[in-house]
């Protein structure tokens, strides 16, 4: 009597998404850590999206706010998700510095419980003066 395919199947799919999911030796893949560190600079000119902003959040937030993980909703690896903010509303609002929670979180002008990124090294203050005059400028998707 021949076995049904699927029982031959579904053993080997399985170990495949597991393959996808998890390294070679069963640790979790994590996206953050093939991350190339960005050159620590102040920006001249007005801030780009794709080269100034988004290596700084692949560096530094998308560990917590990334594909594997996304605290509070928050999903800041791709332009789409940093203009969603979090579940209680946006955290950048173009053109407007003063209102933007992402701004208040990285400088730290907020209960310390709740500085960004968590955990993690804070943000330089060229860093956060890119993300700032990007989020003055009208945090355009460039």
């Amino acid at each position: 009597m021949r076995k049904p395919v699927l029982l031959v199947v579904a053993p080997i799919a399985a170990l495949m998404l597991g393959a996808a999911l998890f390294g070679s030796r069963g640790e979790e893949r994590e996206p953050w850590k093939s991350v190339v560190p960005q050159p620590d600079i102040a920006v001249k000119g007005r801030p780009s999206y794709v080269q100034d902003i988004k290596p700084i959040f692949d560096q530094s937030c998308i560990r917590c706010h990334g594909p594997v993980d996304a605290h509070n909703g928050l999903r800041l690896d791709s332009y789409e998700g940093v203009m969603a903010g979090t579940l209680n509303g946006p955290i950048v609002y173009p053109g407007e510095p003063s209102l933007s929670n992402l701004l208040t979180l990285i400088k730290h002008e907020s209960s310390p419980q709740i500085w960004m990124p968590y955990h993690q090294e804070e943000l330089s203050p060229n860093r956060i003066r890119n993300i700032e005059n990007w989020v003055k400028d009208g945090a355009r998707d460039n």
